[in-house]
């Protein structure tokens, strides 16, 4: 049984990520390895306070880092991914008009907190939620990929230099952001099941409060019908947003049911990899020592052939 059905498929969403993170890394870490120079030669700023630019992003986007980790957590990796190309656009841009070098450090701060939201975190993030353990092999492909962003956007960033100038580099690379890497995020790369429970779960939340406070404001003016028809809608939302969850994350619910098929594999998985030890060596039983046995010798520890197994299962 297949937990994660989406349109897209996997390697698609992938690659589609990975082409995020070659422009996200090209447009930001890897940036100043070209228009460093440049930039020193046509402002007359002084190369260090130049690349120093890219220290006080780095630095920014380690102090807000743990925040932006925290928002993953309890949201979506998704969203903030798409947060992290805006930001990357929006200071990209603040460099491309910078008429001095505080404008251009201003920049280079509002990308540093482009950088701790549209890197790697937030893209493994995404997919853990979409794939959850079959996401592994698809963040280590992903990190293969981003990988060429040096490759790919050193000669790019060489060749733009070379046609409309430094501030024309970076105004392409934000051009980039806004109209490939943003549009990727949103359109392409698809909400997990939690996600689409807690926006849906959300907006009726917003609505019921909604219609709470208007309740409260009109309620003393309102004729006596129209105020029990009132409460009644007020009632019934709010009937409504228990049974939907109840329906979403409940002891029968989709997620609880996902959970325990889940479980459910994991378990006949390490039994087959139990199984497959104990047939190659010769074993009648196999017993759990960390249950009841109050000595073992270790040569008869199968963990480690048991992980083997696993290992081998999961290739």
């Amino acid at each position: 049984m297949t937990l994660h059905k989406y349109k897209s498929p996997q390697w698609l969403i992938v690659s589609a990520l990975g082409l995020v993170m070659i422009f996200t890394w090209g447009s930001t870490y890897y940036l100043l390895a070209i228009l460093a120079e440049p930039i020193a030669s046509d402002t007359s700023w002084s190369i260090g306070s130049v690349t120093g630019a890219l220290s006080i992003g780095l630095l920014i986007a380690s102090l807000s880092s743990p925040f932006v980790g925290r928002k993953i957590q309890n949201g979506s990796g998704r969203s903030i991914l798409a947060i992290g190309c805006s930001l990357i656009c929006t200071g990209l841009c603040t460099i491309g008009i910078a008429p001095n070098i505080w404008i251009f450090w201003t920049g280079w701060s509002v990308i540093g907190f482009g950088m701790a939201a549209g890197l790697y975190d937030p893209a493994f993030a995404t997919l853990g939620k979409l794939y959850g353990r079959d996401a592994r092999r698809s963040i280590v492909q992903l990190t293969l990929i981003g990988g060429f962003a040096s490759t790919f956007c050193w000669p790019l960033s060489a060749l733009m230099l070379e046609t409309w100038g430094w501030r024309g580099t970076v105004f392409g690379y934000a051009a980039i952001n806004a109209t490939i890497c943003f549009p990727i995020v949103i359109f392409l790369i698809p909400s997990s099941t939690n996600d689409v429970i807690q926006k849906e779960y959300q907006t009726m939340a917003t609505e019921l409060d909604s219609m709470i406070k208007e309740f409260e404001q009109q309620s003393l003016m309102m004729p006596e019908e129209l105020k029990k028809a009132k409460e009644q809608d007020i009632i019934d939302m709010n009937n409504s947003m228990q049974s939907y969850q109840q329906a979403k994350v409940g002891a029968n619910g989709e997620l609880t049911k996902k959970q325990a098929q889940l479980e459910y594999e994991l378990v006949q998985k390490f039994k087959a990899a139990v199984d497959a030890v104990a047939i190659s060596k010769g074993y009648d039983i196999v017993m759990d020592g960390s249950q009841a046995s109050l000595y073992t010798k270790p040569t008869h520890d199968l963990t480690d052939d048991v992980l083997y197994e696993l290992r081998k299962s999961n290739e």
